[in-house]
């Protein structure tokens, strides 16, 4: 009997924990949410662009980095290509690193270039994609048809996301 109830309160323990997790990921004022395109060149050795421009409510741009001691939680995006063939399957990744060899995707996704050759990939994060301070954040767009993805990288795109303490 005793097993039984250690693990029914071990259980409720969990469960209880996991709204203050989530709680802890998620915006407690309107002014820590962020809108932020990709224009300036990557530095994590892609020809691609960066996650650098703050783009404010009213339309005006900004230079955007994740503040020291803060952490951006990324809760949608858009990334977007072209000059791809048409009908080729194209792996959309973001990256995010500190430098050119040091990397990782955290996002990858394979979509179909359309008839003008253009690619858009949108995508929704519920619990969000937390990225620290000091971290470069570049989308790419690989054509990984026919062969070893050795086409352009050259993507842009859009995140939108919430700007927190780093815990």
């Amino acid at each position: 009997m005793r097993p039984y109830v250690l693990s029914v309160v071990l259980v409720l323990l969990v469960l209880a924990s996991t709204p203050a997790t989530a709680a802890a990921l998620a915006p407690s004022k309107p002014s820590q949410m962020v809108n932020v395109a990709a224009f300036g060149t990557c530095p994590l050795a892609f020809t691609t662009d960066l996650f650098n421009t703050l783009v404010e409510g009213d339309g005006t741009i900004a230079p955007f980095s994740i503040p020291a001691g803060e952490v951006l939680v990324i809760t949608d995006l858009t990334v977007f290509s072209d000059g791809k063939t048409p009908g080729h399957t194209i792996q959309v990744q973001v990256v995010a690193g500190t430098s050119a060899t040091s990397h990782v995707s955290i996002f990858t996704e394979n979509v179909t270039a359309g008839a003008s050759g253009g690619v858009t990939l949108s995508a929704t994060f519920p619990t969000g994609i937390v990225v620290k301070s000091g971290t470069s954040i570049c989308p790419i767009a690989i054509d990984n048809t026919g062969g070893v993805g050795t086409s352009s990288v050259a993507a842009g795109g859009t995140l939108r996301g919430f700007l927190t303490k780093d815990r």
